[in-house]
């Protein structure tokens, strides 16, 4: 995670982390990206994330990086 805060220059970095609770929620932004942007962003990404593909309640499906249980 280290590495990740040094990059940006940030002081946090939020982690998406799934639970089992409906009510939980995440609001944001689905961007359009292309296939050569999302593999560059996973070389941005360390291991404490992974991608995962997930439904939004739009019903539009879009990848999102969230904590990555090791």
């Amino acid at each position: 995670m280290k590495f990740v805060l040094e990059k940006s220059g940030k002081k946090f970095h939020p982690i998406a982390v799934p639970t089992k609770h409906k009510k939980d929620v995440i609001n944001g932004v689905v961007f359009e990206i292309t296939e050569n942007e999302l593999l560059e962003t996973d070389k941005y990404e360390v291991s404490a994330y992974k991608r995962v593909q997930k439904k939004f309640k739009s019903g539009n499906e879009a990848w999102v990086y969230i904590l990555n249980k090791v």
